[in-house]
């Protein structure tokens, strides 16, 4: 058996909606001039916000971006690196702005228009992905990407650049709220929804609002089918009129033995408990640990591929260990 690993990660989105919410709340407060619209208080409004642009706008939003991806989750590991990554990148590009004055470090009107429509347009893109989620995401990209879309039209235009910070303002505060949502149901309701984020998908309630699992099998599906290729690689061995494809799913067994060997000798933070495939000709081993997830994808593909040629379909996005519909077909 393979050893349980208590490796585990908690729900990292409202770390980033949070991080999100206030510095974009915090740069608003120059768009819509309400700290003041002299060229003092304009100065002491960005001056601050580029720290908090840099260290939890950018850098710890990154960093949900990454845990994220530990926790399988595509859309949250897209959205939250690339806009902790927007936020770093435009902090530095202010910072040297300010430091070292126009004439060293210029800015073109034309291409921070540029810059702020290519966003929308990532943004919009994000938009579409969110229909089949919940109505509270959906509203946060939706005003998000018209924040981005009026301060390009802003960058030439004061009247308009307001108008984008009172809308920065309330993409802020859609933010902060599903935050605060998250941390609410995870905390106060264990894992259940006590207010609601209006899930289109019923069935999604329970991985929370930010959440859209990328299409990564588990290690026991891997491991389930990987048995399923001992079994027809033991059918054909007994059939002579398939003996052509028997050194091939030799080849292909040994192959992901090893790499699933190299998954597993990962599994043991202490240096006990590492697991061996010596036997898999009885009960499909589980617990492989959520760490060694993000390695299973490219083994899933390559398995995929050999069942597509020995079965005539791709690797199965089947319950763990149910492998009937594949042995069915020899």
């Amino acid at each position: 058996m393979v050893a349980q690993s208590t490796f585990t990660i908690c729900n990292p989105a409202p770390l980033g909606l949070f991080a999100f919410a206030l510095t974009t709340a915090l740069l608003q407060m120059y768009h819509s001039r309400i700290t003041g619209g002299d060229k003092q208080s304009i100065l002491g409004t960005k001056n601050l916000v580029w720290g908090f642009g840099m260290f939890y706008g950018g850098f710890a939003q990154f960093c949900v971006g990454m845990w994220e991806a530990i926790r399988n989750n595509l859309f949250g590991f897209v959205a939250f690196s690339s806009y902790g990554a927007f936020w770093m990148g435009i902090a530095i590009d202010y910072f040297f702005h300010e430091s070292l004055g126009s004439e060293k470090y210029p800015f073109d009107k034309e291409m921070a228009q540029a810059m702020y429509s290519i966003w929308g347009i990532f943004t919009f893109a994000l938009w579409t992905l969110t229909f089949n989620l919940n109505y509270t995401l959906c509203t946060l990209f939706f005003e998000l990407m018209i924040l981005f879309f009026v301060l390009a039209a802003g960058v030439k235009d004061e009247g308009v650049d307001k108008i984008g910070g009172y809308i920065g303002l309330v993409t802020a505060a859609t933010a902060f709220y599903l935050g605060y949502i998250e941390m609410l149901n995870d905390i106060v309701g264990k894992g259940k929804e006590i207010i609601p984020l209006g899930h289109v998908n019923p069935q999604a309630a329970g991985h929370g609002g930010f959440y859209v699992g990328g299409n990564t099998q588990t290690p026991a599906q891997v491991m389930a089918q990987l048995h399923a290729l001992q079994i027809m690689e033991e059918k054909f061995s007994e059939s002579n009129e398939n003996l052509k494809l028997e050194p091939k799913l030799r080849i292909v067994r040994k192959r992901y033995k090893k790499a699933l060997k190299t998954i597993i000798s990962m599994q043991s933070m202490d240096g006990d408990g590492r697991a061996s495939l010596e036997s898999i000709d009885g009960e499909t081993p589980k617990g492989l640990p959520n760490p060694a997830e993000a390695l299973v994808g490219g083994v899933q593909k390559s398995i995929g591929s050999a069942l597509s040629f020995v079965g005539g379909r791709g690797a199965s996005n089947a319950p763990d260990n149910q492998v009937t519909p594949v042995v069915s077909e020899i």
